[in-house]
């Protein structure tokens, strides 16, 4: 049994190392690093924030404040359609064909993964998902403000 998992670990280990890499697709890499970095950091303060308003609302709700109450359920809505936008972000990224997606502690697949695109190709889409994710953030810098 040791022995499979060892050998499944190499495999997937291997599958997932990298060999000589055009300039482009160093750069895709970079950006959907980037990205992700960005993706993580506001999943985190959504789900933050939504715990917070989640108290806020519960001591509101005890005041018996309607207005109150219509405000911030507003604001959690606005909230709960942004994480569900981040969520669908992440299931939409494009694997760059010898790399991994996963991070650490999640399930190693290989999905999303597009080998018959050019390092343009990789690098536009790439950039193009780094430009939806901006848009979620500004998105998110409105809904904070708020």
């Amino acid at each position: 049994m040791k022995r499979l998992l060892f050998i499944l670990m190499s495999v997937a280990l291997i599958a997932c190392q990298s060999k000589e890499e055009s300039p482009l697709v160093k750069e895709a890499l970079a950006v959907q690093d980037s990205a992700r970095a960005l993706h993580r950091q506001m999943s985190d303060e959504v789900l933050a924030m939504q715990q917070s308003l989640n108290d806020t609302m519960l001591l509101v709700r005890k005041l018996n404040d309607a207005e109150e109450m219509r405000s911030l359920k507003a604001q959690y809505a606005d909230l709960e359609s942004l994480n569900r936008k981040l969520k669908e972000w992440r299931e939409n990224l494009i694997e760059i064909p010898g790399h991994c997606l996963h991070e650490d502690g999640e399930h190693h697949h290989h999905g999303n993964e597009h080998t018959d695109l050019t390092d343009q190709d990789i690098l536009d889409v790439q950039n193009e998902l780094f430009r939806q994710l901006q848009g979620l953030e500004k998105q998110f810098n409105t809904t904070k403000g708020n």
